[in-house]
């Protein structure tokens, strides 16, 4: 009869131990304990009853759980206890930049933007990340602004707003916990012949061309 198994997984570095037994009758469980370096950093635990199912039966279920356990390591689908998944395709980390005012962003003699950052972990806006904001006019810093976003994940970035004709682009930093994320769009004036403006939008006014992410 086979009372357990024992084998070591290489993975990321790391080597795996897997060790499943059968407590016996006494204390009917099938047991894997995973350990890195000693370090226990999983457990499983399937129970049995004795009375129900035999000596082959026990030994598949044995089997059949060390298996499983060594097949999902070297998949890089087990998770250590307290770690993320070590998967092909690990979670994402860092930060969305959007700007939502794309069409509206003149106010008088001043330039806002309002932008929003969204947590790429979990997609919820983004509590106080700082917001480095550059306005880049012929390849340099004509203005910059820093604001941390609010509790909605918005940041206001105001400017002062550049000749008719003028044309630059925002170059935006989000940097926080989670990492950085940077982004730029570029503006033109409506008296530009190269600008894409909605047709709402009237000689004079500006608007951003979006979608040019770094």
């Amino acid at each position: 009869m086979v009372f357990g198994f024992n084998t070591d997984v290489p993975w990321n570095g790391a080597v795996y131990r897997v060790q499943t037994e059968d407590r016996g009758a006494q204390n009917p469980v099938i047991e894997s304990i995973i350990y890195i370096g000693g370090r226990i950093v999983g457990r499983v635990r399937t129970p049995y009853i004795p009375q129900v199912v035999g000596p082959s039966q026990i030994e598949t279920m044995l089997r059949k759980q060390h298996r499983q356990l060594v097949e999902s390591i070297r998949s890089g689908n087990f998770s250590p206890a307290g770690e993320p998944p070590s998967s092909a395709a690990p979670l994402q980390r860092g930060y969305a930049v959007r700007l939502l005012n794309p069409s509206s962003i003149s106010r008088g003699k001043n330039l806002v933007f309002v932008v929003s950052v969204w947590s790429r972990t979990d997609g919820v806006p983004a509590q106080n990340v700082s917001v480095d904001a550059r306005w880049v006019e012929n390849g340099v810093v004509a203005q910059n602004v820093t604001m941390p976003t609010g509790e909605d994940g918005n940041a206001l970035l105001p400017f002062t707003a550049p000749h008719d004709g003028t044309e630059g682009y925002l170059l935006i930093s989000a940097e926080g916990p989670e990492g950085r994320a940077l982004a730029k769009f570029r503006l033109h004036t409506a008296s530009s012949p190269a600008a894409s403006i909605p047709a709402k939008a009237k000689r004079g006014e500006m608007a951003m061309r979006a979608g040019a992410g770094i």
